[in-house]
């Protein structure tokens, strides 16, 4: 192996024995010095066929044009102008188009987006009152009841003492509002109230207190109950509660 130092950047090199004599690349600075020694077999020598700066001979980005070392500008075209301006390799750039699409891939991005959100994020259609079914329309007329209620009751610091279908009478007569003593479903026969309320009075009860029921040839094959804390529930009339929810309300 021989080893020189290089008379560009005084960075020590280490080469092949059948280099000296040659002309070599700098691993360091990239130039081309030439290795100490004698050129043993000139036949032998090796020919460097790399474009160089014709300035500093340092290796040549066919690229540029201009030396990226020493700044020399070449006389020829870079290699990228050379070949010949046809329609095939001749890009045409309008910067009115590219905006364009930048717009137009913006607003397809957004709608993709906003398409996801809505398939994975789909709020159910809330359904029509009328459409649902008789227990589910009383059910949801109980909870209008109990916000009757809580309304009096702050109005007149608090709830009627009266019981039986007398308690609501008393609510609902205030505002004017007799005819949420009918249910909506059309399930009641023809009473002053179809619903039976305590049996007795509100502050007699406890949270689960039942507060108002429908009476039991109303629905078909159990009754609606309302409990004190705002609850509502379909009882069948084979379940145990069934008996008693009647027990605690009355006419």
């Amino acid at each position: 192996m021989l080893t020189f130092t290089c008379s560009s950047c005084n960075a020590e090199l280490t080469i092949d024995d059948h280099l000296a004599g040659h002309r070599v690349d700098c691993t360091f600075c990239k130039m081309v010095i030439r290795a100490p020694g004698e050129l043993k077999d000139v036949s032998n020598a090796i020919l460097l066929d790399i474009p160089r700066c014709p300035k500093c001979s340092a290796r040549r980005d066919e690229t540029k044009e201009s030396c990226g070392f020493c700044g020399h500008t070449f006389s020829d075209r870079p290699l990228w102008t050379r070949f010949p301006r046809t329609r095939k390799n001749t890009v045409l750039y309008n910067p009115a188009a590219a905006r364009r699409r930048i717009v137009l891939g913006g607003l397809l991005a957004v709608v993709i987006v906003v398409a996801a959100l809505l398939r994975f994020f789909k709020v159910d259609e809330v359904p029509d009152p009328s459409r649902l079914p008789p227990v589910e329309r009383c059910l949801r007329h109980m909870i209008l009841l109990h916000f009757a209620m809580e309304e009096y009751a702050a109005a007149k610091s608090g709830p009627p003492h009266g019981v039986g279908s007398e308690f609501w009478s008393t609510i609902l007569q205030r505002d004017g509002r007799t005819g949420m003593l009918q249910c909506p479903a059309g399930c009641g026969r023809k009473r002053p109230s179809h619903f039976r309320g305590p049996a007795k009075p509100i502050h007699e009860l406890q949270i689960t207190g039942v507060l108002a029921t429908t009476y039991p040839d109303d629905h078909e094959g159990g009754i609606n109950v309302l409990l004190k804390n705002g609850t509502v529930l379909f009882v069948p009339a084979t379940n145990e509660y069934y008996r008693k929810a009647l027990a605690e309300s009355r006419e």
